[in-house]
């Protein structure tokens, strides 16, 4: 006789910090608007209701280069599946909100792999967003980069600035499934075959 258990995937939210750049889980930018309430660190403050609290990129002046959140797990730590979730700001309808992203991750912090593309991202105020499970376990990152290619106006008319109120992200265990029949136990990538050869010839 064999059995089949299942274990569902489970969220642990990552605790983002944006005060020591050599910790694990640092959130920076490479594009920062100067002035109150508009800080990256308000991203992390868990308010998504107070107008006056929320990030920006710099409008004004270019960087050259699409604005991105990048997310460093630190030298010990790397990224397989995940999910995040943002808040649009609380004023203006949500205004400079992104509506396109691509999320990227790399091992060096200069060749970024593209992990997803994603279009048609809330633009309405104090809106949130829950992406999917991205990634996998196959290919596991230290950097993974949230990189705006697409909102309401440009610096320079060049590169998309963006803001939002509020950002996390969290780790995704995959689904486990264990097959045991009279003689072993497999799980993860033998599986399916596994168990579909086992319910043949055990008539499980």
């Amino acid at each position: 006789v064999g059995s089949v258990t299942i274990v569902p995937p489970t969220e642990n939210e990552l605790s983002l910090q944006v005060d020591n750049a050599n910790g694990s889980y640092y959130l920076s930018t490479n594009s920062q608007e100067s002035g109150d309430g508009r800080n990256i660190k308000n991203l992390l403050d868990g308010v998504t209701d107070n107008a006056g609290s929320y990030f920006h990129t710099d409008w004004r002046t270019s960087v050259g280069a699409d604005h991105h959140l990048l997310l460093d797990m630190g030298a010990d730590n790397t990224l397989g599946t995940f999910a995040f979730k943002y808040t649009t700001r609380n004023n203006s309808a949500g205004i400079d909100a992104p509506t396109s992203m691509v999320v990227e991750g790399s091992n060096d912090n200069s060749s970024f792999t593209t992990i997803e593309t994603l279009t048609g991202l809330p633009t309405g105020q104090h809106k949130t967003y829950t992406s999917k499970t991205l990634g996998t376990n196959q290919n596991k990152y230290r950097y993974v980069r949230f990189r705006v290619t697409d909102g309401a106006d440009k610096v320079g008319g060049s590169y998309y600035y963006f803001a939002m109120s509020e950002f996390d992200v969290a780790e995704v265990t995959e689904t486990k499934i264990t097959v045991t029949n009279n003689s072993s136990v497999v799980e993860d990538d033998m599986l399916v075959d596994t168990y579909l050869a086992t319910a043949k010839s055990q008539n499980l």
